[in-house]
């Protein structure tokens, strides 16, 4: 997913694991691959934390990576 937008997304957003597997957000775990946006190149992205992933409450999802 690609968004110039701030904010959170829904933890039943779509994202682009490295291998071309999409997934939802929800599902991420820390040490997956992503695909990001670096300018205008395609790279790769390690997930190191999760926030918030109380599967109880609804609400959304903020993933920090270290590009």
């Amino acid at each position: 997913t690609i968004s110039s937008a701030t904010g959170c997304f829904s933890s039943d957003t779509l994202v682009t694991l490295v291998n071309q597997q999409q997934i939802p957000i929800g599902k991420l775990q820390v040490g997956d691959e992503l695909l990001s946006i670096d300018g205008n190149k395609v790279i790769s992205t390690e997930m190191v934390m999760m926030l918030d992933q109380n599967q109880l409450s609804s609400g959304y999802l903020v993933i920090y990576t270290i590009i």
